[in-house]
């Protein structure tokens, strides 16, 4: 063997000298932890090597030794259900010994040494036989799916001198000797063969039956054969990556931007590069995803943070505007009226993208969060019931357990005495947060007050209509300061509904006032501005930062009515055949427009810089009859709201009756629906473009469509982000809620193609991509036998934080792993994702 000399290093780029006898495509092991290169050129001794490891920490003069071979498979009993890099070592045993990192130096042999497979002689085979190359000398059953052939090497021939009983051997154990010309060939379990080198066959046989891949727009319309070869066309990092600040909707109707559910993250961090890192969530997160039928719960079981030097920004005829990455896949519906998927690059004015449209609820009433309340000082209990029991209560415990007491709610102990033995003495929520930890039973008192004042407040004890509808009023027109909680309007029929609720609800009263030309109601009570703070209805000076309360958002649907309503009250209007919320706060708005999914109402939205108003507008006819029989006539609402938001002139059997339901199929054909008042024109509506698609009428409960009216390509370098969801690879998010998605054709391939063996190289992925495809791999089942489709598939995973070149060799690795099971008469698929990748090495 060869010995030569670092003598440069660029990178993964090695130059040896005294490397006389090396090789092309020969591996050398380099320095002194015996880093894995594969010699790519010669010139005189010099030999150009390439790195598979970092190079990180060599010098000129450091070792390099030449192995005499070849870069060479090991193919034999061990390789189904493994996954491996491009230089077939394997991942899954690495990640057990060492962790998921692939520390350099480290090597482990393809194929397990200490694992006996069961061999079973061919039957009929006798010693002094004709063998030649591909001949079976006996079987392995390796998994229920895979009979594994040992087979005579494709250089081997001659006749058989020796073959073992059926019996446990490993792979490295001679199982059967040949003789030729008095020579003998040692024959294993396992062979090795050049991954540069095509295995050698006798005939190419024609394609003459289809490759039936269980994806119906390939079978039906771009069908493959079995032994042909297909391309599939796309652009590099055909991911859904987004840009941070995107909300996205959790399960429990929380917003939460996706670049701070990346910083939360906890789990098994695998670091790409410099650029890029995935997240293994040790918790799933649970999102709400689209299935192609309707909107619903998901897991979303890893998180991906990349680098984008470019984004594509969408504006949509509802007010939608969408920042991703070019290669961002986007569900649109295209000429024929079927829902498909396109980068975000090749969209044009006048798609429709298909967005969110309902997402059924089945959540009960929000309890109110005093727990928010109860570490403050100076709140007390007022309730006289609540406070004998919890006297009653003190005098059953022990001195030393009124002294643990004391110590823990920072009371001295005589104050707790003093409040055990009289009855005029309110209970401070200090007391009553330690009590309830020990005694859960005791819960919460329903009346509150503060300790230097008399006011009494009663406390409801979940976030029901008439609480949301104030909440409602509160947040549209209302303000906060200091102690007093101001309500502002010039219709005396919406301020007399708002002291209705507060007297309803609290059991206080308001004091009316004007202020120059501002008619308002106001109370003066910090303890209701404590409660209003802790339902999150706070206040700015600018009235700019409002948001839609968190209890809001996870109510079900007949309170987000009631708040909807009490907002429209405040800041709505109805004039020229459309309902119109004006707010200042863009977050106010965006949360209003998630309201609107548990409503299944339509609606445009229109954002506006810093300091100006923002507005949401429904005009469509049936969205209009909706928004009347879900918000305006809902339970608690009366002739006074109806008439207040100027629908008066509409009949009740208009306003209620059947229909509410978006139609489509009565206004494909229709040019002008007439609607109570409202004369509305629908002639240009993308209504027209869908008579006839079944399949979109079936699920426009569900979704709508929306028009792109601009596209433009941003210059951006920063950060984007990607949650990888089960089964469906999309989730809700947006400051006006979309549909983030992206497809994975070539690993859908993989999955339901009805072939004997499956082989999918991941060549130059993303670490987000390569998670997603084999965390769902091992979830899946073959869908011809039922058996876990691990059973009958390889993994070769070489993502894009290796080397270039080491691509190059991924996908000969793929191919030499698919000749040899050919060669045993398997039907083999083999999918190299991506192609694109491989030939930019």
């Amino acid at each position: 063997m060869v010995v030569g000399r670092v003598w440069r290093v660029s990178g993964p780029l090695v130059v040896a000298e005294n490397m006389s006898g090396s090789m092309i495509y020969e591996v050398v092991y380099i320095g002194a932890e015996s880093l894995v290169g594969e010699i790519i050129g010669i010139q005189g001794d010099k030999a150009f090597i390439q790195v598979y490891e970092d190079t990180s920490g060599l010098s000129v003069g450091d070792p390099v030794e030449g192995s005499g071979k070849l870069l060479s498979a090991e193919l034999g009993p061990g390789l189904i259900g493994k996954v491996f890099d491009g230089l077939q070592r394997p991942l899954s045993e690495l990640e057990v010994l060492i962790g998921p990192f692939v520390r350099r130096g480290v090597k482990l042999p393809s194929l397990p040494r200490n694992v006996k497979w069961f061999f079973r002689r061919e039957r009929g085979l006798e010693v002094g036989a004709k063998v030649g190359p591909n001949d079976i000398l006996g079987y392995v059953d390796e998994t229920p799916l895979i009979t594994h052939k040992i087979m005579v090497p494709p250089n081997v021939s001659g006749y058989l001198k020796e073959l073992v009983a059926d019996g446990d051997y490993s792979v490295d154990e001679v199982v059967a000797r040949v003789e030729r010309g008095g020579e003998v060939f040692n024959i294993k379990m396992f062979q090795e063969w050049p991954i540069r080198k095509a295995r050698p066959y006798i005939k190419r046989l024609e394609p003459t039956e289809l490759l039936v891949t269980g994806t119906r727009v390939l079978d039906a319309l771009f069908p493959i054969a079995v032994g042909g070869k297909a391309a599939v066309p796309g652009g590099f990092g055909s991911g859904k990556c987004v840009l941070p600040g995107t909300p996205v909707l959790l399960a429990d109707w929380s917003l939460k931007s996706i670049d701070e559910i990346y910083r939360e993250a906890r789990g098994k961090k695998l670091r790409i590069n410099e650029y890029e890192e995935v997240v293994e969530l040790d918790e799933p997160l649970d999102v709400i995803g689209f299935d192609g039928v309707e909107l619903r719960v998901f897991k979303a079981t890893h998180i991906y943070r990349g680098f984008t030097s470019s984004i594509v920004e969408l504006r949509t005829s509802s007010g939608r505007v969408l920042k991703v990455t070019p290669e961002h896949k986007l569900p649109v519906l295209d000429h024929y009226g079927n829902l498909t998927f396109i980068d975000a690059q090749n969209v044009s004015p006048g798609t429709y993208l298909v967005v969110p449209r309902y997402v059924p609820v089945a959540s009960e009433y929000v309890g109110i969060p005093l727990q928010w309340l109860l570490s403050d000082p100076e709140v007390c209990s007022r309730d006289y019931e609540y406070n004998e029991r919890v006297r009653n209560l003190l005098k059953g415990l022990s001195r030393e357990e009124l002294e643990a007491l004391s110590k823990a709610s920072n009371i001295d102990l005589k104050t707790i005495k003093n409040l055990m033995n009289s009855r005029t003495k309110a209970i401070p929520l200090k007391l009553v947060e330690v009590l309830i930890k020990a005694y859960p039973d005791l819960g919460l008192p329903k009346i509150l007050g503060v300790r230097r004042g008399k006011q009494k407040l009663s406390i409801p004890d979940k976030v029901d209509e008439d609480l949301a509808e104030l909440l409602g009023l509160l947040l549209s027109s209302g303000s906060i300061s200091g102690d007093d909680v101001m309500f502002y309007s010039n219709d005396i029929r919406v301020v007399q509904r708002y002291i209705s609720l507060v007297s309803r609800i609290f059991n206080l009263r308001c004091r009316e006032e004007t202020s120059g030309r501002a008619y308002h109601v106001k109370i003066h009570s910090p303890l209701l501005v404590k409660v209003f703070k802790a339902l999150g209805a706070s206040f700015n000076e600018a009235l700019n930062d409002l948001e839609v309360p968190e209890v809001i958002m996870k109510s079900p649907e007949r309170v987000v009515s009631a708040f909807i309503r009490g907002l429209y009250l405040g800041c709505g209007s109805f004039d020229e055949g459309r309902v119109r919320l004006v707010v200042k706060s863009p977050k106010l708005l965006r949360g209003l427009a998630y309201l609107m999914l548990k409503l299944g109402i339509k609606y445009s939205a229109e954002f506006r810089d810093q300091d100006e108003l923002n507005y949401m507008h429904i005009c469509e006819p049936n969205e209009l009859r909706r928004f009347c029989v879900k918000v305006l006539l809902g339970r608690g609402s009366d002739e006074i709201v109806l008439k207040t938001a100027g629908f008066s002139g509409m009949s009740d059997q208009e306003l209620s009756g059947s229909g509410v339901g978006y139609n489509l199929q009565a206004l494909v054909h229709a040019d002008r629906v007439t609607y109570g008042l409202v004369s509305y024109d629908v002639s240009a509506k993308p209504l027209t473009f869908l008579e006839g698609f079944e399949d979109v009428v079936d699920t426009s409960t569900y979704v709508a469509l929306d028009m792109v009216k601009d596209v433009r390509v941003l210059k951006y370098e920063g950060d984007v982000y990607d949650l990888v969801v089960d089964s469906v690879h999309n989730f809700v998010g947006g400051d006006i809620p979309v549909i983030y998605h992206n497809t994975v054709l070539l690993q859908t391939l993989t999955k339901w193609s009805r072939t004997n063996v499956n082989i999918y190289v991941g060549c130059g992925e993303r670490g987000n991509e390569m998670a997603d495809a084999l965390h769902s791999f091992r979830k899946l089942v073959d869908p011809v036998s039922g058996r876990p489709l691990y059973e009958k598939a390889v993994f070769i995973a070489n993502t894009s934080n290796m080397p270039v070149a080491a691509r190059e060799t991924s996908v000969f690795l793929g191919a030499t792993l698919g000749e040899y099971f050919r060669d045993m008469g398997y039907d083999v698929l083999l999918v190299a994702d991506s192609t694109s990748r491989w030939a930019e090495a």
